[in-house]
């Protein structure tokens, strides 16, 4: 071989590993992330912060991060999603509450896009033929187990306190409850709507006056003012039994809620830390990494994005692969815990009933 041979048998290696390469190189998938976003005073940086610590972990991942920001208007979750889609983006991950969720759903129709859903139960999202999937059981799973455990305690004397900034989830949530309750025998169930943004004890003075067996906060959004509320209950109430739902698994709502804890019980989706040593691990690195305790959903949004990303490593980019994918397979395992959806896309799974609290968070 002479030595025009040899350079022209180069060139064509080289050229074929240039080409082998640009064929298995992995193509970045944008992702959009969303948050609330209120005002300074009240953002919570969870959401995002989870996805950064993500990428972190992940740092071959094909994931790439799009943060968006959402109010609790309807219409400004669903430009989100118009928004992106023209971008051709083919996921979200959404923390969006019902009210918001179900002002889109009909975007998800087409299989243009996937959506992960973290927070809204809604029925309207529920048995739907779409690309909507969600890692909470819907409303109805979730008012019967709490109903059912507020009839184990034999209370007489019900108040439950809902929250008027988010009636697509606490109506259709307290017609369940109700229903179940009450089908356990007679109670005295009285409802009052409360905006728990503006809370002022001196609005609650007559309400918590009555003769009360259980106080039942239905309410989402992890909102600090939650726990404000139950400290003046327990001021007026010491000893009566608060119940919580899983929207209240913060940090913020345990640290305002003062000697009030000790009357709780939160229906969680997780067990203890002390109980769940991935768990704690998790949230102790990530208040390491961070400098504070993050809200549930951050959990929620990891094992979103584990999820997508273990169906973009096996190849299936497009989002009726990732659902055939995600809808495959019995089980999903991630670090956080092990996934179930059935044949909507929605999650099987229980709940957890913690009344133990240790010095940091449930």
């Amino acid at each position: 071989m002479n030595w025009r041979s040899g350079v022209t048998v180069f060139i064509i290696l080289a050229a074929a590993v240039a080409w082998w390469f640009l064929l298995t190189e992995k193509k970045s998938v944008i992702v959009v992330i969303d948050t609330p976003f209120y005002d300074p005073s009240i953002f919570d940086p969870s959401d995002l912060d989870a996805a950064t610590f993500f990428l972190e972990a992940h740092p071959d991942t094909r994931i790439t991060i799009k943060e968006r920001y959402y109010s609790l208007e309807p219409e400004a979750g669903r430009s989100i999603f118009t928004e992106e889609q023209l971008n051709e983006v083919a996921f979200f991950v959404t923390t969006q509450p019902s009210q918001s969720l179900i002002a889109g759903l009909d975007l998800f129709l087409d299989g243009q896009s996937l959506l992960i859903n973290t927070s809204s139960t809604s029925l309207a999202a529920s048995g739907r033929d779409d690309f909507v999937l969600r890692i909470i059981p819907d409303l109805q799973k979730e008012q019967h187990f709490i109903a059912d455990y507020v009839a184990s305690l034999q209370p007489r004397r019900v108040l439950v306190l809902t929250d008027a900034a988010n009636p697509a989830y606490t109506g259709p949530a307290f017609d369940h409850f109700s229903e179940t309750l009450l089908s356990h025998g007679d109670y005295s169930i009285r409802v009052q709507d409360i905006k728990f943004r503006d809370m002022q004890p001196e609005n609650f003075t007559e309400l918590f006056a009555q003769d009360i067996d259980l106080l039942y906060i239905l309410a989402g959004d992890f909102q600090a003012g939650v726990g404000n509320v139950m400290q003046y209950f327990h001021s007026l109430h010491p000893d009566t039994p608060i119940v919580l739902t899983p929207w209240a698994r913060s940090p913020a709502i345990y640290q305002t809620a003062g000697p009030a804890i000790a009357q709780v019980a939160l229906i969680s989706h997780y067990d203890t830390r002390s109980a769940d040593a991935a768990l704690n691990a998790y949230l102790e690195s990530f208040t390491a990494r961070f400098g504070y305790q993050p809200h549930y959903m951050a959990i929620k949004v990891r094992q979103a994005l584990e999820l997508l990303h273990q169906a973009l490593e096996q190849g299936h980019d497009s989002p009726q692969a990732v659902k055939d994918y995600l809808f495959s397979k019995p089980v999903h395992h991630t670090s956080l815990g092990d996934i179930r959806f059935d044949s909507h896309g929605d999650l099987l799974g229980g709940f957890h009933i913690i009344t133990q609290f240790d010095s940091e968070t449930p």
